[in-house]
């Protein structure tokens, strides 16, 4: 604590120079780099039952909805489903150039994430991706048989602003964190190359004898 006291300017000297420096790039912080996004949420299945075994029961119904979702999931991150959303009535040439396209799929339900720098843009190509889920997919799962896939939206697109990335909400606090460990290092050099006997204990080290001491008043 008594090196801290001593040297405390050394340390609040960068601290503050980084916080300083952070301050105007903190209205930054809350606007997201990744423009806007959307998660349309499907099912599907096939629509022909002649494509199932005799036999079927529910389970089979199921199991077979569960591997359609999970094969347009699939589809939707290969590079024909974008060319069909390109071709799609409502979309317009060069929306798909910026378009991020990911998907998953939990059990029997399927989730498209689209991103975008244009709010319009996505609205156009998130309309178009339902046309398009539900009318070609024949064109590429021939299990469909002569229909395509039976394919049900869950709720309409909703554009919202992208979440802004971890590393960018942290990077004020970074800043300033490498200000004070930056001080904290001019601290420990400052002590270490300092020639002054200020204490006993400093004496003692270099085995110097004290006859007395003078207590502070």
């Amino acid at each position: 604590m008594d090196v801290l006291r001593r040297w405390w300017w050394l340390v609040a000297i960068p601290t503050l120079m980084a916080g300083i420096a952070t301050l105007p790039a903190l209205p930054e912080v809350s606007k997201s780099s990744s423009g806007y996004g959307t998660v349309i949420h499907f099912t599907a299945a096939q629509q022909s039952t002649e494509a199932l075994p005799a036999d079927s029961g529910l389970e089979d119904v199921w199991l077979a909805s569960e591997l359609a979702v999970h094969a347009i999931a699939a589809w939707a991150r290969t590079e024909s489903f974008r060319r069909e959303l390109e071709a799609a009535p409502g979309v317009e040439s060069g929306d798909m150039a910026a378009l991020a396209i990911a998907s998953d799929n939990h059990r029997s339900i399927g989730q498209l994430f689209l991103n975008h720098p244009d709010p319009q843009s996505l609205l156009r190509i998130a309309t178009a991706t339902a046309e398009v889920l539900q009318n070609t997919s024949r064109n590429y799962f021939p299990q469909f048989a002569e229909d395509s896939a039976a394919v049900s939206m869950l709720d309409a697109p909703t554009i919202a602003p992208a979440a802004v990335p971890l590393g960018q909400r942290l990077a004020p606090l970074l800043r300033v964190a490498l200000g004070l460990v930056t001080g904290l290092i001019l601290l420990m050099a400052a002590h270490t190359f300092d020639p002054a006997l200020r204490t006993r204990e400093d004496l003692e080290t270099l085995g110097l004898p004290v006859v007395a001491t003078l207590p502070r008043k």
